[in-house]
């Protein structure tokens, strides 16, 4: 069945994805980097990280897959990121301030672009997608 347009689109809806993969991407990287302080042991596989070992940074498994993968370094890539995580301190706590960084950034980021949509008036509804979409272009450009 063919649906017609609404004469009064729900343009924060449509407004609202990037906020949502922000808040999404920052509680996948607070959270895991709470999980590493508390050195949970991971329940099964994740990545490249075999199971029973301490749960690592969220930012860590991005840097070895773009490394591994986009950079085509392949699995030694993989094994020497995952070799310095273990044996450096400095390279492990840099590591984990920047998956604290980044998810902090997201969920601030996410909360601001949530609140320009639910609080702007009807009058800038066509300007809120332009707005959202910026943001998100600006904290990731290509």
């Amino acid at each position: 069945m063919l649906e017609l347009p609404r004469p009064n689109p729900i343009v924060r809806l449509f407004a609202m994805p990037s906020p949502t993969i922000y808040f999404y991407t920052g509680f996948l990287f607070v959270i895991s980097a709470i999980l590493t302080h508390l050195r949970v042991k991971l329940p099964s596989n994740r990545s490249s990280t075999e199971e029973g070992t301490r749960w690592r940074p969220a930012s860590l498994a991005f840097v070895e897959d773009a490394g591994a993968i986009e950079g085509q370094g392949g699995v030694d890539y993989r094994r020497n990121v995952i070799k310095r995580y273990e044996v450096s301190p400095l390279f492990r706590r840099m590591i984990l301030v920047l998956t604290w960084a980044w998810g902090l950034g997201f969920i601030i980021a996410a909360i601001v672009s949530t609140v320009l949509i639910m609080a702007l008036s009807e009058i800038l509804d066509s300007v809120l997608v332009g707005i959202c979409h910026g943001v998100f272009r600006l904290a990731a450009p290509s």
